[in-house]
């Protein structure tokens, strides 16, 4: 949705140089500006979340080391992104940022599926709960047995 805001209410060449060209549809405002911004934070806490997700069901034990190296993978490809935002019209930044969308989000729902079908607990303290479970059902049962 943002990135479609945005290839409709920016000219062409804004990101090549200051421009007052013609957009696709909308006229660049304040609110509409603001509007793409709350957008866009809305997005990067989205994507936060899920790659903190699949950090921990992909590799539970290394979650922090995993989500780290996916932070820097994500600075890495903004700065490149960035970098080469100069020499790119409206439009192909757009379909940059789209690919790149889809394709992280390909992997992630590929990562999912093959977890989901792999194993059924997350987490240590998920598997540390099951553990007290049983402890504690086995201390009722035999306070049970006992009793009769």
């Amino acid at each position: 949705m943002a990135l479609i805001l945005f290839q409709i209410s920016v000219p062409q060449q804004a990101t090549k140089e200051p421009t007052d060209g013609e957009t696709l549809l909308l006229k660049p405002s304040r609110l509409l500006a603001s509007v793409f911004g709350y957008l866009m934070g809305l997005a990067d806490f989205t994507l936060t979340l899920a790659r903190a997700v699949i950090c921990q069901v992909a590799v539970p034990e290394n979650r922090m080391e995993v989500f780290s190296l996916t932070r820097i993978y994500q600075c890495i490809s903004s700065c490149i992104v960035l970098f080469l935002s100069p020499y790119m019209s409206v439009t192909y930044w757009t379909i940059t940022l789209a690919v790149g969308l889809v394709v992280g989000s390909t992997t992630f729902i590929i990562v999912a599926v093959k977890k989901n079908s792999t194993a059924d607990i997350t987490s240590r303290i998920e598997e540390l709960t099951n553990k007290d479970n049983d402890v504690v059902n086995n201390k009722c049962l035999s306070h049970t047995e006992t009793s009769q």
